[in-house]
């Protein structure tokens, strides 16, 4: 463990706040009343997530085994001689969906909505909970890779029957931008966290003038009976007296301008340009706040981006990845009945839009038409080898409206990508969606 990571987990211990407890320890149930639910003052509690998509089930014997939930490293290793017969153990990913009811049903009970905020993973599942295990188990957690927390803090946790949520201290292994080990015998909830962590709160997508704000927080832990264990408290703002600085990344003079207001607070506002950017396409803006816990301790820089847009954009996301064009040029044309949108970026790629000029929303079809290139060739009209019948993918384009000038829409849908060598064999569907804006001609 480095200096500065001694120093967070230093500062954080010290920062703990203590509970008031009724009854039991959490997860330890009181004997005459198993159902006693137990009161911690300062603690975060939320309601449990829902399951999503597909579980990953395989049994394990007596031999012992291991389950792979995902290539990004979340597994399950079972030794030889943690169970005494074959079971089946599962794997499922947790989501917490919006409120429903403006959340009534969770704050008559004192529930939050969502995760701990501080969560910089997944939250899986695992199943099932009754199992009396001999040996402890393994479990593998992969957890975000990027630069919004300070990389070597990050804990294991996991939520209990209550609500309350379980930072383990100690018994877990992490090394940076591998997944954590740890080894349990509780199957509940688990994720990781992070000690602080730079959030952005406001919005990702900023037009000009617009604004969007920014918090550093860090995660209070309420220690129990268990030396390995605390109990996860409500995030606050960090200590302003820690904070140096907040900086745009890159400098004031970065090519998309804008303010960043923030000093010793635990919050900061970047607020775009009044005018847009020269040229076309999107810029990232890095908004950076750099810490120091003493004196003599090094300093810890932590960022994240928000997406200013310029006066003529094409971007969104496309298969896995991020696409933005426009950089290199805008090219619009047409007649009275139909436009024809060129987005070049500084690649070689482009985006090509074609399509009538009409409100709402039109099928991608004969006259409806997008295509991107970089490389390879993609394109909402396709043929499937022989015979050559012409063929559309699924999806559509909404003119959203005009407004000074500036016409913005918005494409949702799938292509096909041309098989290398051949003209009229196109590959599976790749899903896409992207904004677009440009200036009326």
């Amino acid at each position: 463990m480095n200096k500065a990571t001694k120093w967070i987990v230093a500062l954080l211990v010290m920062a703990t706040l203590f509970s008031c407890r009724k009854g039991y320890p959490v997860g330890v149930d009181d004997p005459k009343d198993p159902d006693t639910e137990v009161v911690i003052e300062g603690a975060y509690r939320s309601k449990h997530g829902e399951v999503t998509g597909v579980a990953v089930e395989k049994t394990i014997g007596p031999e012992g085994g291991e389950l792979v939930y995902s290539e990004m490293g979340m597994k399950l290793k079972i030794p030889p001689g943690a169970v005494d017969k074959p079971i089946k153990f599962s794997v499922q990913q947790v989501t917490f969906p919006p409120a429903d009811a403006d959340g009534l049903a969770a704050k008559r009970v004192g529930l939050a909505e969502q995760a701990p905020e501080s969560i910089v993973s997944e939250i899986y599942r695992l199943l099932p909970e009754d199992v009396e295990f001999k040996e402890d188990v393994e479990i593998s957690l992969p957890f975000y890779s990027g630069n919004t927390f300070q990389q070597g803090t990050q804990r294991p946790v996991y939520q209990d029957k209550h609500g309350y949520w379980h930072v383990l201290t100690a018994g877990f292994q992490t090394n940076f931008t591998r997944p954590i080990t740890v080894k349990t015998r509780h199957f509940s909830d688990w994720g990781v966290n992070a000690d602080v962590i730079l959030k952005r709160t406001g919005k990702e997508v900023l037009d000009k003038g617009e604004s969007s704000d920014f918090r550093l927080i860090y995660t209070p832990i309420i220690p129990q009976d268990e030396m390995d264990e605390a109990i996860m408290g409500t995030v606050v703002g960090f200590y302003a007296d820690k904070i140096v600085e907040w900086r745009i990344y890159g400098g004031e003079g970065s090519s998309a301008g804008g303010k960043l207001t923030g000093g010793k607070s635990s919050t900061a506002t970047f607020t775009a340009s009044s005018t847009y950017p020269p040229g076309g396409g999107t810029s990232a803006v890095g908004v950076e706040v750099v810490i120091q816990l003493n004196d003599k301790g090094a300093l810890i820089r932590l960022f994240d981006y928000v997406t200013v847009l310029h006066e003529e954009y094409c971007f969104g996301l496309f298969g896995n990845g991020h696409i933005s064009l426009g950089e290199e040029k805008v090219e619009v044309s047409g007649g009275t009945e139909s436009v024809y949108l060129n987005y070049y970026g500084t690649r070689n790629d482009r985006m090509h839009i074609e399509a009538p000029h009409s409100s709402g929303k039109q099928v991608f079809g004969e006259k409806v038409m997008v295509s991107h290139y970089q490389r390879l060739y993609f394109n909402t009209t396709y043929t499937n080898c022989v015979p050559s019948e012409v063929l559309y993918c699924k999806g559509d384009i909404v003119f959203i409206g005009e407004n000074e000038g500036l016409i913005s829409g918005d494409i949702k849908g799938e292509m096909r990508q041309r098989k290398e060598g051949s003209y009229y064999c196109f590959e599976d569907p790749t899903p896409f969606r992207v904004e677009f804006r440009y200036r009326k001609r």
